[in-house]
């Protein structure tokens, strides 16, 4: 699986996808970008200090635990949830329709299994 380059520039007019490395329902988000092959998306664990430098430089933060994407344009722009599906889909375009519709299908699974997650360990407290 691909990371995030160092050099930002490398990134423009890309998304970057900003993942969960420990979390096996993100990981095979993230995977399933690679195997595509998606000239137009990135990943990057969301846990990346050349991430987190990239967003610092520009007066942002990470969001939280949240998986997010952020768009290496000047200033970039990071979106979560909806957003960010939204923002996957245009950046795929007509062309591919159904790899977008099969990555928000994965990402909505991820987000459902952090969720029973996160509620599992709450409720052991």
């Amino acid at each position: 699986m691909s990371s995030m380059p160092v050099d930002p520039g490398a990134l423009k007019g890309r998304l970057v996808v900003a993942y969960d490395g420990k979390c096996a329902a993100c990981s095979g988000l993230a995977q399933h970008i690679t195997i595509y092959g998606l000239d137009a998306i990135a990943v990057a664990e969301r846990d990346s200090a050349a991430l987190h430098e990239h967003l610092r430089s520009h007066g942002l933060n990470a969001p939280g635990d949240r998986p997010y994407i952020v768009t290496a344009t000047a200033p970039p722009v990071v979106r979560t949830g909806l957003r960010m599906r939204l923002a996957m889909a245009r950046t795929l375009g007509v062309r591919h329709f159904l790899i977008a519709l099969r990555l928000m299908a994965a990402d909505a699974r991820a987000t459902a299994r952090r969720v029973s997650a996160h509620r599992d360990d709450d409720s052991r407290d």
